[in-house]
């Protein structure tokens, strides 16, 4: 299961031009194959005058990745597997990039297609603004008063928040922490309290 990964941000658009071609690379961020469906239908009706569209994306649903690629119509592995390269250097998930070619009147031949969709695609990831996304878990705790401050110090070490604070004869607080730390965070909350700390109790 992954917890922790980069993604796009926000959406970016570079054009590059080689030997008059003109490649335009979008790059933007998609949680699903349906979302990336949608944009590469709205990137194609806007360059409509385009024959090709190759693209990439490398997205993660219900804990499973799935990366595909597409020449869209160029000589096979000519676009869409640089793309995924260029995905790949800088260890996106949930993101994709479609490269539109406008011909120019000299052909590249499938060495130099390679390299301007890598480059269109990469230049383009290279100016886009990524974010870390750190998924989280929620569990709530119940544990007596004298471990208070002890609990409230490594919630704030390991930035976790209290969603709820339901608290009368024993402390309980329902939280939010990252998955990365859970292992490690459960172990010191029982050490804090010699075990007696109870987790997914009902609040």
């Amino acid at each position: 299961m992954i917890s922790e990964y980069k993604t796009l941000a926000t959406e970016n658009v570079t054009e590059i031009k080689v030997q008059k071609s003109k490649f335009i690379a979008t790059a933007f961020h998609a949680a699903s194959e349906k979302e990336f469906t949608v944009k590469l239908g709205e990137i194609k009706k806007h360059y409509f005058d385009a024959r090709h569209h190759p693209f990439a994306y490398k997205i993660i649903e219900r804990n499973i990745e799935k990366a595909r690629y597409s020449d869209d119509g160029e000589p096979s592995l000519s676009s869409g597997k640089p793309i995924a390269e260029a995905i790949g250097k800088y260890e996106l998930l949930n993101s994709a990039v479609v490269v539109t070619r406008y011909f120019g009147g000299t052909k590249l031949g499938v060495g130099g297609l390679r390299r301007a969709y890598f480059e269109a695609a990469d230049l383009c990831l290279k100016n886009a603004e990524i974010s870390v996304v750190v998924e989280t878990k929620q569990v709530s705790l119940d544990f007596e008063y004298r471990y208070l401050n002890q609990v409230l110090r490594q919630i704030e070490l390991n930035n976790c928040k209290v969603i709820k604070n339901n608290s009368d004869v024993s402390v309980k607080l329902l939280i939010e922490y990252p998955k990365t730390i859970e292992p490690a965070f459960r172990k010191a909350l029982k050490e804090i309290s010699n075990g007696t700390i109870k987790f997914n109790h009902d609040i």
